[in-house]
């Protein structure tokens, strides 16, 4: 499976998920991402089986957080532009993962 993810041609997952942990690693927790890895953050997004419930009204930042189930893991997490907030899983981008009713409502 190919990707296209913001103008740019992926050819496997594996390249993907490399990119996404790269990213991972250059921020701290509680941080923003800038320019090209928000773009390619926000554009990977719209892989998301879940893509219009998660962005909402629409995606002003994307950031870092500790993960609260897994506090030695990074999450990314969006701020919507009405100011709500909502985490997202890059795998389930990657992987078109479709999330279980236990999960939507946890």
């Amino acid at each position: 499976m190919s990707f296209e993810i913001n103008g740019e041609m992926y050819s496997s997952q594996h390249q993907v998920k490399q990119i996404v942990r790269d990213i991972l690693k250059k921020y701290e927790i509680d941080e923003f991402l800038k320019d090209n890895d928000r773009d390619f953050i926000a554009s990977l997004l719209s892989w998301h089986p879940n893509k219009d419930q998660k962005i909402g009204c629409g995606i002003e930042k994307v950031g870092i957080r500790r993960d609260p189930d897994h506090l030695y893991q990074k999450q990314l997490f969006l701020q919507r532009i009405d100011g709500s907030i909502t985490d997202f899983s890059w795998i389930k981008c990657i992987t078109g993962h479709k999330e279980t009713a236990q999960e939507l409502f946890r």
